[in-house]
């Protein structure tokens, strides 16, 4: 179910202002995982429905982000995070992602995805006859993953 996770730190989230808590729980449970100097994968649920899907599929039900996962095991949303942060167990649980330094990918700089270089970002292309049809090389915003962060 989550084999590749194994060796990773997972965090989901949205970067959408839309809904002030979630946002803010998304920032508060970042900004834990930046200040114990964790390095994490992060999947941004507005920035591909994928992510939004997977995390669903992981945990049963349809949920909002935040959610952390360590190590294939579900930790739980953001309060859970806040609470296993003020008990002083969350810097045991990252203990093995701790990075003296913070990395910055070259090709996308932490953005973890870039635009579509077929569609350029429209997410379709133009087909036979002049008709537009969906670029398969993108997502629903155009964009796709990076391959040296992703």
């Amino acid at each position: 179910m989550c084999s590749w996770w194994a060796r990773f730190c997972c965090f989901f989230t949205t970067s959408l202002r839309g809904v002030r808590k979630t946002f803010e729980d998304c920032r508060r449970v970042r900004f834990l995982l930046e200040n114990h100097k964790a390095s994490f994968r992060e999947r941004d649920v507005s920035m591909d429905c994928e992510y939004k899907e997977e995390m669903w599929r992981l945990l049963g039900e349809q949920v909002t982000p935040p959610r952390l996962f360590i190590k294939c095991k579900y930790i739980g949303g953001a309060d859970e995070v806040v609470s296993l942060n003020e008990n002083e167990k969350l810097k045991k649980l990252l203990e093995v992602f701790s990075s003296a330094k913070s990395r910055q990918c070259e090709m996308c700089e932490n953005e973890r995805f870039l635009i579509c270089s077929k569609c350029n970002g429209r997410s379709r292309v133009v087909a036979e006859h002049e008709t537009w049809k969906r670029c398969i090389e993108c997502n629903e915003n155009g964009l796709v993953k990076c391959a040296l962060c992703t």
